[in-house]
């Protein structure tokens, strides 16, 4: 029968006076074309055609507003998925960063490898090299006895989205900065490098100059990684698409929990001047709970939590009045 074949070439580092750089061999792959349980299996998402566990879940389709400062973001982020850069994502908790990353990956030329996602701050610090760059058959006490491949080798010709960079020890901050520098891993514990060939975006939430002042994060990494940077707003900065918002995921969640309640247009007024801390992820949640807990076919000011009372406005004519679709 047919068969997939992968195959990436073995470098020899420096030992028993072999030159750095040295070919020493490849690893090959043979699956039959049948078989699906590898990572050879690279479909586009959004395609409605087979998924895997390392595809883009979101579109730029996904990322909702029209006011000037999405409409930029989203126009630079485009430009630079279309152009294969290095992209840095800004922005406060909840902004949506890792939706642009998906859709960056989704618009990219590597769109049909995997998008390997990384949150730098969920892992502890003594397990994150070992998760990003793989590990060697008994490389420390209680690993695989056949070693284990790390998310960049996983991403091979995709793209890792790094989360929570900011996080990221500096240690390992020394090791991504090589990996970026000569496009090749070593597993910890390992001696051979495989070459490596994906697309980088990164987010954090917090300042990284101001953390390099510190010597808190490598000014020279910070070089690298700040090639593209896009500034996702929070949404108190742009109120103008609350309603969108709203609108959205009001009709998604009601889908998904079976809920056709409305939502009035003075409670829409009031949810439009919050100022919504949380940002989009604090939106979803209030969506969510209003359709769980008031039984209600339509939701009224006084329905919604004591936040929203507590910042009621003069009902404000930039917001037009609309009432939510009915959820079906």
């Amino acid at each position: 029968g047919r068969l997939l074949i992968s195959a990436d070439p073995v470098y020899e580092e420096v030992v028993s006076g072999i030159e750095d750089g040295d070919e020493m061999g490849a690893f090959v792959i043979l699956r039959p074309r049948g078989d699906r349980s590898g990572n050879e299996t690279r479909i586009q998402a959004g395609t409605g055609k087979e998924n895997t566990a390392w595809a883009a879940r979101y579109t730029f389709n996904d990322i909702i507003g029209q006011s000037p400062a999405l409409v930029e973001a989203r126009k630079v982020a485009r430009q630079a998925a279309e152009g294969g850069s290095v992209v840095l994502l800004s922005g406060e908790s909840g902004t949506g960063k890792e939706l642009f990353a998906h859709a960056i990956h989704a618009a990219s030329p590597r769109r049909h490898a995997p998008f390997v996602p990384v949150d730098c701050s969920a892992i502890p610090r003594e397990l994150l090299e070992a998760e990003l760059f793989g590990y060697a058959p008994g490389a420390f006490t209680g690993a695989a006895r056949e070693g284990k491949i790390g998310k960049f080798e996983l991403a091979q010709g995709g793209t890792i989205f790094l989360d929570e960079i900011g996080e990221m020890p500096l240690e390992t901050q020394a090791r991504l900065l090589r990996v970026l520098q000569e496009r090749q891993v070593t597993r910890v514990g390992g001696i051979t490098t495989v070459p490596v060939t994906f697309g980088l975006v990164t987010a954090t939430n917090r300042n990284l100059e101001y953390l390099a002042v510190q010597r808190r994060f490598r000014r020279d990494l910070l070089y690298r990684l700040d090639v593209i940077r896009i500034e996702v707003p929070p949404l108190r900065e742009r109120p103008e698409d609350v309603p969108l918002l709203v609108e959205h995921y009001w009709g998604q969640k009601g889908r998904e929990l079976g809920r056709g309640a409305k939502l009035s247009d003075d409670a829409l007024q009031l949810l439009a001047a919050y100022s919504w801390p949380g940002n989009v992820r604090e939106m979803v949640n209030v969506v969510e709970r209003l359709l769980v807990s008031v039984s209600k076919p339509v939701i009224e000011p006084d329905d919604l939590p004591a936040q929203f009372q507590l910042e009621a406005p003069v009902r404000n004519p930039r917001f037009p009045a609309f009432h939510l679709p009915k959820v079906l």
